[in-house]
């Protein structure tokens, strides 16, 4: 980086240019104080000062810079009138280290830059080695010592290149403005050359201001900072952004950004807290099922005393009102008293078998599944328990969710309570898709000759899945219903159980018309030839 310091509009664009093409970065100041601003952001390495200033002149600002930042390693280069011996002494007397007379001629500043930064280069490597060794005189020159140092660098950058690259992580160079100077590899999914590129250019929208808070805190207060990035794609990031250094607390203008996938980390994690979840919820629906069955046991055995016994009440009191005045209860007779009395106890039948029903669903969802696949499973059994338990949603989003399998249907090979499972996630996301309850669930079981499988359809009118989304529909954690509190996971569940039963998934969607997913299940060998 090169900073330039001239009140001049033309002579700065010139020489801006001219390094620019020379593939130098430039930075610009009209005056001294301009000139103060940006040193305390940038670190150049050259900086080219104008000695004839109307605000500050050139001396003083060279004289400013090295009582300011007396730890930096830069050179400063003085534009003095032609000529001027007084310009000259006052030169050195301020700090700088080298002059070019005016007008200046470009090709040997070019050199004399080159030159610079080649000795720059040199200390150093040589206070890197050495770290606690005076530094060395500005007038020191050893084309030996400089031919054998570069070659201890091209071997260290060699090492250095070699180790990098076999990281697994990527690591990226940035300077203060955020652009790209090495890169050992491209993070996943970027294949274009980011050398000289914005690195918060590629990154996603949510996550470039916690990005830029880390590089204000890496380059402002010198600290390392950390944080997560997740994709649209389900990948998450881990990133650390950390100060260079020259040696004890020299910074250098630039920031080491490593990035590591922890996609799988982060998946396994997401994982084990909802699996624990889901045990945590598993061991309360138990004891609620088990505290709601008790007292509901009681409920039915008696009300179902009761019911009978009233009947015969019910029977008894007719006859007797054949004989005699039927007795009268705030204006109603005894057996239009009774006979209201019998009905409200059928509803409490009725109700508590409800209830009983509904326990024993809670128990079987949350029963331990010992995972063994059996050879006798009933596809229509599975369907109708799934249905069964989601009877409260189905009322809720349709008037009309059915299903129609065959009883007869030959048997497959499966888990019941994992194949349960797939069900109600396939069921209940096509409920949720539906946009009002006159829209139709429709879910359809028959044996497919061609392939000789079950095939299991789950069609819905519901709004469709969009062509991009339907490509990573069954990603883990990718989720079209973040807002009505979806986990993402429900998919690719089911993809894995039915991976895990040899069998097949396959979703065909089209946004604002429904989806179909099909599934195509192994039947069991023990079925006879003739099976349909």
């Amino acid at each position: 980086m090169i900073l330039i310091v001239d009140t001049d509009d033309e002579t700065r664009r010139g020489l801006a240019r001219f390094l620019e093409n020379s593939g130098y970065g430039v930075a610009v100041a009209e005056g001294g104080v301009t000139a103060m601003i940006q040193l305390s952001v940038i670190h150049p390495d050259i900086i080219i000062i104008d000695s004839e200033r109307p605000d500050m002149d050139g001396f003083e600002v060279s004289a400013t810079i090295g009582r300011k930042f007396p730890e930096r390693m830069h050179s400063i280069i003085m534009m003095v009138p032609q000529g001027c011996t007084v310009s000259v002494d006052r030169m050195f007397a301020s700090g700088a280290e080298e002059y070019v007379t005016k007008p200046v001629h470009l090709i040997a500043l070019g050199r004399l830059i080159k030159r610079k930064l080649e000795y720059q280069a040199m200390v150093l490597a040589m206070r890197l080695h050495q770290p606690n060794k005076e530094p060395l005189p500005a007038t020191w020159n050893g084309s030996r010592e400089l031919d054998r140092i570069n070659m201890a660098l091209n071997e260290s950058e060699d090492k250095f290149k070699c180790l990098v690259d076999s990281s697994p992580d990527t690591i990226v160079i940035l300077d203060q403005v955020g652009f790209v100077h090495f890169i050992n590899h491209p993070p996943p999914g970027q294949s274009e050359n980011l050398m000289e590129k914005r690195l918060l250019d590629i990154l996603p929208e949510q996550s470039k201001p916690r990005f830029l808070r880390a590089m204000h805190g890496t380059f402002t207060r010198l600290q390392t900072e950390s944080f997560q990035i997740g994709g649209p794609d389900g990948t998450w990031w881990h990133v650390r952004t950390a100060p260079m250094k020259q040696h004890e607390n020299i910074s250098l203008p630039w920031a080491m950004v490593i990035v590591s996938d922890r996609t799988q980390q982060h998946n396994t994690e997401t994982k084990a807290m909802r699996n624990a979840r889901l045990a945590t919820i598993g061991a309360l629906v138990a004891n609620v099922a088990h505290e709601v069955n008790n007292p509901n046991n009681a409920i039915l055995l008696q009300a179902s005393w009761l019911k009978k016994t009233w009947q015969n009440i019910l029977v008894q009191v007719s006859e007797n009102e054949k004989i005699y005045d039927p007795i009268m209860l705030d204006g109603e007779t005894l057996r239009e008293i009774l006979e209201k009395s019998s009905g409200f106890l059928a509803d409490i039948v009725g109700n508590s078998r409800r209830i009983g029903s509904i326990v024993r669903d809670m128990k079987r969802v949350t029963r331990p599944d010992d995972g063994i696949l059996r050879n006798d499973v009933c596809i229509k059994k599975v369907l109708d328990s799934a249905l069964s338990i989601l009877a409260n949603p189905i009322h809720k989003h349709t008037q009309s969710c059915f299903a129609e399998a065959d009883p007869n249907l030959p048997r497959v090979i499966g888990n019941p309570h994992q194949l349960e499972q797939v069900f109600i996630n396939l069921i209940l996301n096509a409920l949720q898709s539906l946009p009002d309850r006159t829209r139709k669930v429709r879910i359809r079981a028959w044996f497919d000759e061609t392939i000789r499988k079950i095939a299991v359809v789950v069609e819905d009118e519901g709004e469709g899945i969009t062509e991009e989304n339907l490509e990573k529909i069954c990603f883990p954690f990718f989720t079209t219903k973040l807002a009505k509190g979806g986990t993402g996971l429900g998919l690719a569940i089911c993809r894995s159980i039915l991976t895990r039963h040899k069998s097949s998934m396959d979703i065909n969607s089209e946004s604002g018309r429904g989806t179909s997913i099909r599934i195509n299940l192994t039947i069991s060998p023990n079925q006879p030839e003739s099976a349909p």
